[in-house]
């Protein structure tokens, strides 16, 4: 179970807005304060947008079986904080009637304890650095009267782990108030400079840090989506689907070993909002 409680406001000025949000979260062997501030600022007849922000999260572990499950180990815990620190900066600008493009670039900072108090023998640095860039690009096809969104980012980090995602996506207007939106995202990346796919045979790691985390291994995934809308007056109905499918041979290089832990999956949903 978890329980959780936030916060937040806007304040709207003629070419700028600020906002701020603060959040609390519980769980049985976790608990978050986190705090956000972002604005953005309007020039150039609103064609030209700046915006940037920070946030701070202090993050407290008290695993569950950390302590049994490592018990002829050193690494188990029975309670260990984590701090975030991140920052980001981006800007969007229209090209013309029809395109407008943006860049963004963000940096995050991770400290304290890192490694996975459920996962034996997992152990990581005490400091994770993230940089990553995006970029994107809206362009209106009026002939179809179709939206095509085109977004890239890179992001490294010094456990040497590096990734890429490009995500294309047509926002099609059709009659009657319906619109299809058909997209597909890639994703690769290369495994954390300690990663290892398999526990070697006599138990005894001879690095400084090791783990068998998927998420730190080499692998890529390809997501093929599709959304469908329906405006009804101030409703609009959505459905959706997602097939995700992760393969290390889509990572950035040719893996010896696949991690066992990645993932195939398909998400269906149904919503509605309602505009007033």
């Amino acid at each position: 179970s978890r329980t959780e409680a936030s916060v937040g406001f806007s304040l709207y000025k003629d070419t700028s807005v600020h906002s701020a949000g603060f959040s609390s979260s519980l769980e049985n062997d976790y608990s978050s304060q986190a705090f956000n501030y972002a604005f953005r600022i309007d020039r150039n007849q609103n064609n030209s947008t700046f915006n940037a922000g920070f946030s701070i999260s202090n993050d407290r572990l008290f695993p569950t079986q950390s302590v049994p499950l490592h018990e002829n180990s050193l690494q188990g815990i029975d309670t260990a904080k984590k701090h975030s620190r991140s920052v980001y900066a981006g800007v969007s600008q229209v090209i013309n009637t029809q395109m407008l493009a943006r860049i963004g670039i963000s940096y995050t900072r991770l400290s304290g304890y890192l490694s996975d108090p459920y996962k034996l023998l997992d152990r990581r640095p005490d400091v994770r650095t993230k940089i990553s860039l995006s970029t994107g690009l809206r362009y209106l096809y009026k002939p179809w009267d179709t939206a095509l969104h085109l977004d890239y980012q890179y992001y490294t980090d010094n456990w040497k782990l590096k990734s890429d995602t490009l995500m294309l996506k047509a926002y099609i207007n059709l009659p009657h108030g319906w619109q299809v939106a058909p997209g597909i995202r890639y994703y690769s990346q290369s495994g954390a400079e300690f990663y290892s796919a398999f526990l070697p045979a006599n138990n005894v790691i001879n690095t400084t840090y090791y783990s068998e985390d998927y998420r730190l291994s080499y692998y890529g995934a390809i997501s093929l989506q599709l959304d469908v809308y329906k405006a009804i007056g101030a409703y609009r109905l959505k459905f959706s689907i997602e097939r995700y499918n992760s393969d290390a041979k889509l990572g950035q290089s040719n893996a010896a070993f696949e991690n066992p832990g990645l993932v195939d999956f398909s998400i269906l949903s149904v919503g509605v909002d309602y505009l007033f």
